[in-house]
């Protein structure tokens, strides 16, 4: 029995359809992002929602004007995080929320909190900045332990490529 190239080049074809293996890309002007699996995506004004399953993520970009000085960065993350934690507390008035934790990520400024509601969601802001915008990413996930939450954000942030 002979097979010729075509058959062969559809037999590949139709066995790499079958492995599952979806992913989904982002590409934007500040960052991108490969996620395994198939995330629904939207927009919501500057916003870009991602969503799987029991998993939600959040990216927003605000730009600046002018370019900031390091001191103002900082300043700028302190700002935002706190409007996170004050909007987190807000949505339930039970959530527990970490301490802020503060890094530098390629010299990209970085500073982000995880947080939890009793037995219902975990989530975690991490915001980054540089002297041209600031770039926020909300992520949620429910139905999880905390531990597992944790290792899964991580895993998140990690695949992302921040550009200057």
């Amino acid at each position: 029995m002979r097979i010729d190239f075509f058959s062969l080049l559809l037999l590949l074809i139709f066995l790499l359809s079958c492995t599952g293996n979806e992913v989904t890309s982002l590409n934007e002007k500040v960052f991108s992002l490969t996620l395994n699996g198939e995330w629904e995506k939207g927009y919501n004004g500057d916003s870009i929602l991602l969503q799987k399953n029991d998993e939600q993520l959040i990216f927003q970009t605000h730009f600046y004007k002018n370019e900031l000085s390091e001191a103002e960065i900082k300043n700028s993350l302190l700002k935002l995080i706190e409007i996170y934690r004050q909007v987190e507390m807000q949505k339930s008035g039970k959530s527990n929320i970490g301490e802020n934790y503060y890094g530098e990520i390629n010299g990209i400024f970085m500073v982000r909190f995880i947080g939890n509601e009793e037995n219902k969601r975990n989530f975690s802001v991490f915001i980054f900045g540089t002297t041209n915008y600031l770039l926020s990413v909300y992520f949620e996930k429910t139905d999880t332990a905390e531990s597992e939450f944790e290792k899964k954000a991580g895993e998140i942030i990690n695949k992302m490529v921040l550009k200057q």
